[in-house]
């Protein structure tokens, strides 16, 4: 799969750049999750939002049981990243997903 380009306009200021930023937010969503699509897209709490919802458009439910200890320190990481910590820990099991399949391969 090509990796998708984005033409962000260049900023005469941080003021300019913030503003124009503020009034693109559903087109740099959707940038973000054409890259999570794409696997192109990094780390960071941005991306993992975008993974999130990128996966949650063709997601199963599922239950697992988890230790109490693992449930509070993802709840806990996930909060200091500023994302739930469902998203994480579905992002969590796509990165591992991604990084084995590709030791399989």
């Amino acid at each position: 799969m090509a990796t998708p380009q984005f033409n962000l306009p260049v900023f005469s200021s941080e003021a300019e750049e913030a503003e124009w930023l503020d009034s693109h937010q559903d087109l740099i969503s959707e940038w973000f999750a054409t890259a999570a699509r794409a696997g192109t897209l990094k780390s960071g709490i941005a991306a993992e939002r975008a993974i999130s919802t990128a996966i949650s458009a063709d997601e199963s439910s599922v239950v697992i049981r988890i230790p109490q200890v693992d449930l509070v320190r993802a709840r806990s990481i996930a909060e200091g990243r500023g994302v739930g910590y469902q998203a994480y820990l579905r992002t969590l099991i796509h990165e591992g997903l991604e990084r084995d399949g590709s030791k399989a391969d």
